[in-house]
C-alpha cells in the first residue's frame, strides 16, 4: 500500500507539471552545512517540490505515502529521511515561482495542492538571510530583501542573480532596497558588496532614483557626504563614481561633494572619496572640486587632517590654471600659515615645487620676519626650507643683518636655521658664506654651549677645511 501511495505522488506530479514549484537558483544551496538557522518543512503527499540535479540545492524530505510529514529544528549534521528527489532545473520565471520571494510558493489554484493555509515549504532560516518564511507575501516584502544582502550568504546569492542580468530580477532587487540605500551602503560590507554589484547592473533611470535619494532629500542632508565620512560607505561611494563617470549623473555628485568640500577633506574617508574623483574624472568634471580647494584652502591647511589633504590634492590635480590659483593662495598668506603647526607644512610643500613666481611671492611675505620664524618649530623649518630654495640668497642677508643672529644661533630651532644658512650659501658659491663666517666668528666664546655648540662646530669644520 505504501509504494502504491508513493507511486500516485509521482503519477500527479508528470500530470499537474505545471502546478509544480519551479527552483531555479544558481549556486543557492540549502544544504545542511549551508543553513544557518532552524530550518522546517511542511508539505502535503499531493504536492510536488522540485529540486535542480545539479546538485546546487540539496534538500532531504521523508515522503510517507499520502501522510503529511514536517520536520521541525533540524540541524547541521541531522538527517531528515530516507528519500531525496531531484528534478531538472526549471523555469526561472513563471507566475507560480519566483527566487526572491522565498522560491517556494502556495500552488492555491492546483487541485493537487493541500489547504489554502498550509503553505508548500516553510522555513525559519537559509542562506538568503535568515527568511522567516518562503511564503511569496512575506519574501516579497522590501525589507526582506534588504535584511538578505546585510548578510554574508543573501549577499552573495543576490549578486548571483544580478549577474543574470534579467531585468524583473534587478528591478525587484533594486525596490527592495532603494528605501534602505543610505543603510545598505553604509552598514557592512556584505551590503556594500551589493551595492557594487546593483549599480554596475542598473539602468540609467534607476541610477538616476538613487542619485535622487541621495541628494535630493533636505530633510536628511547631503547623503553623499554623510555616507563618504564613513569607513564602508566611502568604498560605496567610489564605486558609485566608477559607474557614473561617463554619466550626466556624475555631475550630481561632484556637485554634492563640491557642497561638504571642507568637511570631507577634513575626514580620512572623505579625502579617499576625493582623491578618487582627481584620479579617474577629467579636469573639467573635477572643475568644482578645484574651486572649492582654492575657497577652502586656508580653513584646511590650519586644520591637523585638512593640511594632509590639502597637499595630497595639490599632488593630483591636474588643472594648470586652477592649481597655480590654489598654490598662490597659499603663497600669498605663507606669513600665517607658517606660525601654523599645521599649515607650515603647506607651505612648506610649496616652496618645494621651487616655482620661481611662487618663492618671490613667500620672500616678499615673510620679508622681515625670518628671525622670528626662525625661532619657532613650524616656522624654522619654513625658512630653512627657504634657504634651501632658489630663495636662500634673500633670506640669508636678513639673517646676515639681523642683530638677532647671536640668539638665533643659540635658540633650539634657530640653531638649525643658521646652520643651513651657513651650508646652503657655502653650497651655492655665494659671498654670503663668509659674510655669515664672520660675524658668527665674532661670537665663538658663546656659542661652545648648549644648542649654539651644533653652529660652533659647524664654523670650526669650515675654518678647518680653508
Amino acid at each position: 500500500m505504501e509504494k502504491k501511495k508513493e507511486k500516485s505522488v509521482y503519477s500527479a506530479s508528470e500530470s499537474q507539471n505545471s502546478y509544480n514549484l519551479s527552483l531555479s537558483f544558481g549556486s543557492l544551496c540549502l544544504s545542511n552545512a549551508g543553513v544557518e538557522n532552524n530550518s522546517a518543512f511542511a508539505y502535503s503527499a499531493n504536492s510536488v517540490i522540485g529540486f535542480p540535479s545539479n546538485g546546487s540545492l540539496r534538500g532531504n524530505m521523508n515522503i510517507d505515502g499520502g501522510q503529511s510529514s514536517s520536520f521541525d529544528g533540524n540541524r547541521a549534521g541531522e538527517t531528515m529521511s530516507k528519500d531525496r528527489e531531484s528534478v531538472a532545473r526549471d523555469y526561472l520565471f513563471g507566475n507560480n515561482s519566483n527566487f526572491l520571494s522565498g522560491v517556494a510558493h502556495r500552488c492555491s489554484t492546483s487541485p493537487l495542492s493541500g489547504p489554502k493555509s498550509q503553505p508548500v515549504a516553510n522555513a525559519n532560516g537559509g542562506n538568503c538571510g535568515g527568511f522567516r518564511s518562503l511564503n511569496p507575501t512575506h519574501l516579497l516584502r522590501k525589507n526582506t530583501i534588504f535584511r538578505s544582502a546585510l548578510t554574508e550568504n543573501g549577499s552573495k546569492q543576490l549578486q548571483h542573480l544580478l549577474s543574470l542580468k534579467e531585468p524583473s530580477i534587478i528591478n525587484k532587487i533594486f525596490v527592495g532596497v532603494i528605501k534602505s540605500i543610505f543603510e545598505l551602503m553604509t552598514i557592512n560590507q556584505h551590503g556594500h558588496s551589493l551595492f557594487a554589484q546593483l549599480i554596475k547592473s542598473c539602468s540609467d533611470d534607476q541610477l538616476r532614483i538613487i542619485m535622487k535619494r541621495l541628494t535630493a532629500d533636505p530633510l536628511v542632508g547631503n547623503l553623499i557626504v554623510t555616507t563618504s565620512r564613513t569607513v564602508i560607505g566611502s568604498y560605496s561611494i567610489m564605486k558609485l563614481i566608477e559607474v557614473l563617470k561617463r554619466s550626466p549623473l556624475i555631475f550630481k555628485v561632484i556637485t554634492a561633494l563640491q557642497g561638504g568640500f571642507f568637511l570631507m577633506m577634513i575626514s580620512e574617508n572623505g579625502s579617499r572619496v576625493i582623491y578618487k574623483c582627481l584620479d579617474v574624472l577629467d579636469t573639467r568634471t573635477n572643475e568644482f572640486l578645484y574651486v572649492a580647494a582654492i575657497s577652502q584652502c586656508l580653513n584646511l591647511a590650519v586644520h591637523e587632517h585638512g593640511c594632509l589633504s590639502l597637499i595630497n590634492f595639490i599632488d593630483k590635480m591636474r588643472g594648470q590654471q586652477h592649481r597655480f590659483e590654489l598654490l598662490h593662495v597659499i603663497a600669498k598668506h605663507s606669513l600665517h600659515l607658517s606660525q601654523n603647526p599645521s599649515g607650515n607644512y603647506v607651505v612648506q610643500k610649496v616652496v618645494e615645487l621651487d616655482d620661481p613666481y611662487l618663492i618671490q611671492e613667500i620672500c616678499c611675505q615673510l620679508k622681515g620676519h625670518i628671525a622670528k620664524l626662525s625661532l619657532q618649530k613650524g616656522g624654522s623649518h619654513v625658512v630653512e626650507r627657504m634657504l634651501n630654495s632658489r630663495g636662500m640668497h634673500q633670506l640669508a642677508i636678513e639673517l646676515l643683518e639681523s642683530n638677532n643672529l647671536l640668539h638665533v644661533a643659540q635658540h633650539r630651532y634657530g640653531n638649525y636655521v643658521v646652520q643651513v644658512a651657513l651650508n646652503a650659501s657655502k653650497r651655492a658659491g655665494s659671498p654670503i658664506y663668509q659674510q655669515l663666517m664672520m660675524k658668527l666668528e665674532q661670537y665663538l666664546h658663546c656659542l661652545q654651549y648648549g644648542y649654539a655648540r651644533n653652529v660652533y662646530n659647524l664654523i670650526k669644520a669650515g675654518v678647518a677645511s680653508q
